[in-house]
């Protein structure tokens, strides 16, 4: 009895010993991060707690790699491993010796057409490409309640995304036709939740952004403001009257050189919520009314040589339902795409992209 109690204890405290904990902190203010993933070759072996917290098993691991959106990944020897890891931003843009330029916005924005529509003549090619390896992180909460949570790795080849599906989906949804409008429906509370197409393409490049497509097709609903460098032009717009039933502000910043975008960030003017309408011939025989208290679009390109290749985007949606049957709970969705190293992923699974779902 004794022989098994001290071999039970000797097993428990070799499990203890064999497990390292680290806490991942951003080098920025020292703040802990959330969600981090750690990768070991093309194995998921951990991800941080709100602390920035994670214990792993390191016996027969030589090199860890750390995926965070907005931060760049982090590969490190084991032997490199301390109990604090620092993660650092993804580069920004800065204007500080701003230089007099003739450039109008009406010049500036013709030349970005141009030279996206030089890319369309090239055989087909797009001027803004999705990386072959990309995480996505995409989350949908109902009040304290996740409906939706993907936080992944996935290849993007000959327009087909593949998923590696470590982390599981908490809970799933599906498409429905309302009325000429894609909706998704998800299980909540033992009752279906209708809502509008949140995630759609919109974070995986320019070219699938209503938000781009509306400024860029309406310019003369903005005033505009440039600042240029030796290098870049920064554009700042805001809109001067109200269209699509909300007003948007926001920036973009153009290489000098091709008139590339580089950067495009939306977000609602002056945080002035704005309000929609669903009509659903679902569990919801009402209409229901969504009240947005925030939206913001972020898009970030990497100059190359065969064009410009998306960084980083995000997408992040607060809003809340002002009527109908989820009247006062808040709701967040974020989406959030970064490009990443090659893990060598091989085993993958096919991924709808309109879907957002796995096939």
């Amino acid at each position: 009895m004794k022989l098994g109690y001290l071999l039970t204890l000797f097993l428990t405290i070799s499990t203890v010993k064999a497990q390292t904990t680290l806490t991942v902190l951003s080098a920025v203010d020292n703040q802990p991060l959330a969600n981090v993933l750690i990768y070991y070759k093309t194995n998921l072996i951990g991800e941080t707690n709100k602390e920035g917290k994670v214990s792993l098993q390191l016996t027969n691991i030589d090199s860890l790699v750390f995926v965070k959106n907005d931060y760049e990944d982090i590969v490190l020897a084991k032997n490199q491993l301390t109990p604090t890891i620092l993660m650092v931003k993804n580069r920004v843009i800065l204007l500080n010796e701003v230089v007099v330029s003739p450039m109008t916005a009406q010049k500036l924005l013709k030349k970005v057409g141009d030279f996206i529509e030089e890319g369309k003549t090239k055989k087909g090619r797009l001027s803004y490409k999705i990386p072959h390896h990309l995480q996505i992180y995409n989350k949908f909460m109902a009040g304290n309640d996740t409906l939706h949570y993907l936080n992944n790795r996935f290849t993007f080849e000959r327009g087909n995304f593949k998923i590696n599906d470590q982390t599981k989906i908490v809970k799933n949804f599906r498409h429905v036709q309302v009325k000429e409008n894609i909706s998704k429906v998800y299980s909540w509370g033992g009752k279906e939740a209708d809502f509008w197409d949140l995630f759609s393409l919109t974070p995986l490049g320019i070219h699938y952004s209503a938000d781009f497509n509306n400024f860029f097709l309406h310019q003369d609903l903005f005033d505009y403001k440039i600042v240029a460098s030796e290098t870049y032009y920064r554009l700042e717009f805001k809109q001067k009257k109200k269209y699509f039933l909300f007003s948007i502000e926001g920036y973009l910043i153009v290489d000098k050189q091709d008139f590339g975008i580089y950067e495009f960030e939306t977000r609602l003017l002056n945080n002035k919520p704005r309000f929609i309408s669903q009509n659903t011939n679902l569990s919801n025989s009402k209409p229901a009314a969504f009240k947005i208290d925030a939206e913001t679009y972020q898009f970030k390109y990497t100059k190359e040589s065969d064009g410009y290749v998306l960084d980083h985007s995000s997408k992040n949606t607060i809003f809340t339902a002002e009527k109908g049957q989820h009247k006062n709970i808040r709701f967040i969705a974020t989406t959030q795409v970064e490009r990443t190293v090659d893990f060598g992923d091989r085993n993958l699974k096919g991924f709808d992209a309109f879907k957002w779902d796995i096939k």
